[in-house]
């Protein structure tokens, strides 16, 4: 999640950037168009907004189905090793170090495959939040150009700015309309 919060500052300081540099090429091509100015608010658009309550459902539900995976396969290994601790007296030295190699090879594997889950859990957040920050900038970036906005700060860069100024309502309820969910898919499929 950290990781997604700064891939959403690095693209607003982008499109700030971006912002800054082309107004004095609007200035000089435009003279009389003014200085328009608006704020965002990026956080609480995510915390509002529909897509991002989608994505945590889905999220909480992939979570549920790999977890019980999981302790399924490590009630396994368990029981596998128990059986493995009956077995010591019963088998000759050889026969157990191979037994206990093999059981090594499944905790190996078990650990492993533990790791991809995790992985893929973080890849799954990683990608929704950037189809959503995506979209979110696409919004902003239209709503730019259709009220000739010169400059679009965060409002969390901002010591001052009147309510008037801030577009986090237009910014939602347009995302909230263009961008309803976003559909994660289970592991494998």
């Amino acid at each position: 999640m950290i990781l997604s919060l700064k891939k959403i500052g690095r693209v607003v300081v982008a499109f700030l950037g971006l912002a800054v540099t082309s107004i004095p090429l609007a200035a000089s091509a435009q003279n009389s168009v003014p200085l328009k100015i608006v704020t965002v608010d990026i956080t609480a658009i995510r915390a509002k907004a529909d897509a991002t309550k989608s994505i945590n459902v889905q999220l909480l539900k992939i979570k549920e189905i790999i977890t019980s995976q999981l302790q399924a396969e490590e009630k396994t290994l368990r029981e596998a090793n128990a059986e493995l601790a009956r077995k010591r007296t019963l088998l000759a030295p050889d026969a157990f170090v191979a037994e206990r190699k093999k059981y090594e090879q499944r905790v190996v594997a078990f650990q492993t495959k533990r790791q991809v889950s995790q992985k893929i859990m973080n890849d799954k957040v990683i990608g929704a939040n950037n189809q959503l920050t995506s979209k979110m900038v696409e919004i902003i970036g239209r709503y730019a150009e259709a009220n000739q906005v010169s400059l679009v700060l965060p409002i969390n860069v901002t010591i001052f700015a009147a309510q008037s100024y801030n577009i986090s309502d237009q910014v939602l309820k347009t995302l909230n309309k263009e961008l309803p969910n976003v559909v994660i898919s289970l592991p494998g499929k």
